[in-house]
């Protein structure tokens, strides 16, 4: 692997971690009802660039902080992937994570600023969920040639997603049964769960991550998997572009119960859409009929 290769591994990689981190981290802001520790100020804190020396605006602060340099680290990895990098999907999604990165920040000082309103914060997490994604995937591009590695690793990636797609539906089944009270979805998916001394709503959330960016990987590398997959895939592919979607309009609907049935039902037919496409690339992989 060669020094730049190396380079955007190690940036995308970092990228990747530290926003998984941030993602935490911000469900602590919340389930420790931090989220107004700076005040209305953004980005200063209560006036000041300093921790305020008070627990709620520590807490916040830090938020702050590693946000800054989950930015500071995506823009390196930008420049560097559009500067050295020949892969169009690393360059291309590039693009993307600029984007929602911009998105993400906006957002973020909007619901400060603003208050805390339900659809801000379900398009603030949707958002976070394709940031996440995005990175997950350049990291993966980023360590070795990324049309060789989706060819080699095309199959294990669909099996990877069906697995994901199968353990997010059922946690989400576990969420929706622990009956929260509606307050607790104005934080967000990320941190559901919280007020039951669970943090499965946060892990809901990291698989939903995870899911979109290994359906990503698979939808980039469908031309090199076996004849008669593609369709399957394809299906999954969008069937989770609506999932992630439902996902947002059930915390902005107060996890309405038709919104949330058909979320459940989206899920599972993503489930069983990936797990087909799975299992058609093995079978012709190993030349059954």
């Amino acid at each position: 692997m060669g020094i730049t290769r190396r380079v955007l591994l190690l940036l995308w990689g970092a990228s990747t971690l530290l926003t998984f981190g941030l993602v935490v981290l911000g469900g602590f802001v919340t389930s420790t009802d931090s989220g107004f520790g700076c005040g209305a100020n953004w980005p200063d804190c209560r006036g000041q660039w300093l921790p305020p020396g008070t627990f709620h605006g520590d807490v916040e602060w830090s938020h702050r902080v590693v946000a800054g340099v989950v930015s500071v680290l995506v823009v390196a990895a930008v420049y560097a992937t559009l500067r050295y990098s020949r892969n169009k999907w690393a360059r291309r999604l590039s693009w993307l994570a600029v984007f929602l990165l911009l998105a993400q920040v906006a957002l973020g000082a909007a619901i400060v600023l603003n208050g805390i309103p339900a659809g801000v914060v379900a398009v603030h997490d949707g958002v976070a969920t394709a940031f996440l994604a995005t990175l997950m995937v350049e990291a993966l591009l980023a360590g070795r040639d990324g049309a060789r590695l989706l060819e080699r690793a095309g199959v294990p990636i669909l099996w990877a997603a069906a697995g994901v797609a199968w353990v997010t539906v059922m946690m989400g089944s576990y969420l929706a049964h622990l009956d929260l009270p509606v307050p607790a979805l104005w934080a967000g998916v990320r941190i559901l769960g919280i007020a039951e001394g669970s943090y499965a709503g946060l892990w809901h959330w990291l698989l939903g991550a995870l899911l979109i960016g290994l359906a990503v990987a698979a939808f980039l590398g469908r031309r090199r998997l076996p004849a008669g997959t593609a369709p399957y895939l394809v299906a999954g592919f969008l069937t989770v572009v609506v999932q992630a979607l439902l996902g947002m309009l059930l915390v902005a609907s107060h996890l309405a119960e038709a919104v949330l049935a058909i979320h459940e039902a989206v899920g599972v037919a993503a489930t069983v859409l990936l797990t087909a496409a799975a299992v058609r690339a093995t079978n012709q992989t190993e030349g059954s009929p």
